[in-house]
């Protein structure tokens, strides 16, 4: 809390008087008294019940704090329209002139002029003004807002119910999830398909696979209507996953079996 502090002089002894006391002074009651002693908050002393001061002079009682009232002449005024532009020039009628730093940097240079100090002892030297228009902005002018501005706070953005009840933002971050794990998965494919491209031995298993005797598959002559439209009567498979896994297997399995086209029985110690 502030409170006052102010002096008066004693009308008997011509001494300043201190409404506090001087007692709650650094000072204390010696010394001499100076008016300025009670404007310096280190010499203050606290009093028992009391708030501390801060040594700021409270206004007298008649003084009414805010902006005072614009007196005008009343009705005429009313009855004349104020024309902004001249309420503005007037307000901005004073000039003051100020030193063109830009000006003299431009002769320095032409001068030779390098070095912190030497700069300083030119500008010393030589002086350039330039005009400057006070920036003084009159009570009678009305500051120009759009039209479409609102004071205070702007409103909190509202909360996507929709997305949030869809869990889109769960399927976001699956997919997110998703593509760096693709990503991830396709650079470890890269990696091992360089590793595969490496020159490796030939071991024993690899040079019989390679040298495995191949049957030729026979094309017979068929009829274009029956290559485009027949269609097996009875389908044994589920689907044709199954279908393609059983010709492959039975393909394979082609190579130990006797007989020209490999449907015969198994191998039992012949020579291919």
């Amino acid at each position: 809390m502030l409170t006052t502090s102010d002096t008066f002089t004693n009308m008997k002894t011509g001494k300043p008087e201190y409404s506090r006391g001087w007692q709650y002074t650094a000072t204390n009651l010696l010394g001499d008294k100076r008016e300025s002693m009670c404007k310096n908050v280190l010499l203050q002393r606290s009093i028992l019940g009391r708030s501390d001061t801060h040594c700021l002079k409270v206004p007298p009682p008649p003084f009414t704090y805010g902006i005072k009232n614009v007196k005008t002449s009343g009705v005429s005024d009313a009855l004349h329209w104020i024309d902004d532009t001249t309420i503005r020039q007037k307000s901005n009628d004073h000039i003051y002139l100020t030193r063109d730093f830009v000006a003299l940097n431009c002769d320095s240079v032409r001068q030779g002029v390098t070095t912190s100090k030497e700069m300083t002892h030119f500008r010393e030297l030589h002086d350039r003004l330039r005009s400057k228009q006070a920036k003084r902005r009159s009570r009678t002018e009305s500051p120009k807002l759009h039209l479409d501005v609102t004071h205070g706070m702007p409103n909190k953005a509202s909360t996507p119910i929709q997305e949030i009840l869809s869990n889109k933002y769960q399927k976001d971050w699956i997919d997110a999830q998703m593509r760096k794990s693709d990503k991830i998965e396709a650079k470890l494919v890269g990696l091992t398909s360089m590793s595969r491209r490496v020159n490796h031995p030939d071991t024993d298993a690899m040079v019989k696979r390679n040298c495995m005797r191949k049957n030729k598959e026979e094309s017979f002559w068929k009829l274009k209507r029956f290559e485009q439209n027949a269609v097996g009567r009875i389908n044994t498979f589920r689907n044709e996953e199954c279908r393609r896994l059983a010709f492959e297997k039975d393909k394979s399995s082609k190579i130990s079996r006797i007989g020209l086209h490999g449907h015969g029985i198994q191998r039992t110690g012949e020579c291919a």
